[in-house]
């Protein structure tokens, strides 16, 4: 299924109980919401171009912003707001 959005597109790969695994087609400059999931982990993986995650700490007042390459992957756990831009 392919679902359209402000920044792009998201196509589902697989859903379980357990895990979901979306494919994202970002447009230039463009960000999702800062946003956070309770019980599940995000995990970022690019194929190409070059994404910036931001994640706001909890327990302090930092928003760290991991930048990502072509094979790089980062997560973030649940209960941790984050966005990517």
């Amino acid at each position: 299924m392919l679902a359209g959005k402000v920044w792009g597109t998201t196509k589902l790969l697989l859903r379980t109980p357990f895990v979901e695994i979306h494919e994202l087609a970002i447009l230039s400059n463009s960000r999702c919401s800062m946003h956070l999931h309770n019980h599940k982990w995000n995990a970022f993986y690019v194929l190409e171009g070059v994404l910036h995650v931001e994640v706001e700490k909890k327990g302090y007042p930092l928003t760290d912003t991991t930048t990502l390459y072509p094979g790089q992957l980062c997560s973030v756990p649940p209960g941790e707001y984050h966005r990517f831009v």
